[in-house]
């Protein structure tokens, strides 16, 4: 029971994506329908062909299990993709853009831009959005791996949470954050190329 069970647990996700994806193309991978029961009883058909050495019906058992196998680890790589342009578009500032914390260190925001920048690089994720989102992970990264740039940024940022959160009279209206400069495609690549030369 126990085996089975963890079994069920395992091939859930296989036949949910199976299920999700009928007859649907997925990196050249096509997924009928299977229920939890149906993948059960097929492993432990290839299992007990597989066991008889009757290779051939085994691996007529066997194979929608493989296929669908590959689905749901194409199915996972798909969505890794699109959280990782979420992170970044949807980020309320810089420092989420990226995934660092606002007391890193300059090698750190370095490393979480190169490793964000990576994720979104638009030759690796066919995201419609991957683009926009390098752009802006790289926006972030011209910003906070700039000392000057970041203390002005860290300044308003605070001077703004300061005015939202503080208690007393009235307070003069903080300063804006520094804006962002606009950045092309070419900039971006340049400074990520120019980010990781030191790697």
């Amino acid at each position: 029971p126990e085996k089975r069970r963890s079994y069920d647990v395992s091939m859930m996700a296989i036949c949910d994506a199976g299920a999700s994806a009928d007859e649907k193309d997925t990196n050249g991978v096509t997924g009928p329908t299977m229920t939890v029961d149906e993948a059960y009883r097929s492993f432990k058909s290839a299992t007990a062909y597989f066991a008889a050495a009757d290779l051939s019906e085994a691996g007529n058992f066997a194979e929608p299990l493989m296929r669908a196998t590959k689905l749901v680890k194409s199915v996972d790589k798909r969505m890794a993709k699109s959280q990782a342009v979420s992170s970044v578009l949807d980020a309320a500032d810089l420092y989420a853009a990226l995934g660092a914390k606002r007391g890193a260190s300059e090698a750190e925001i370095r490393q979480a831009y190169i490793q964000t920048a990576i994720g979104v690089h638009p030759k690796k994720n066919k995201h419609a959005d991957a683009s926009r989102a390098f752009v802006r992970a790289t926006q972030a990264w011209s910003v906070l791996g700039d000392e000057e740039a970041r203390h002005s940024y860290d300044a308003s940022s605070n001077a703004l949470s300061d005015s939202v959160d503080g208690e007393g009279g009235p307070r003069a209206a903080p300063p804006p954050p520094p804006r962002v400069q606009d950045m092309s495609m070419e900039d971006a690549f340049a400074a990520f190329k120019e980010a990781t030369a030191a790697f």
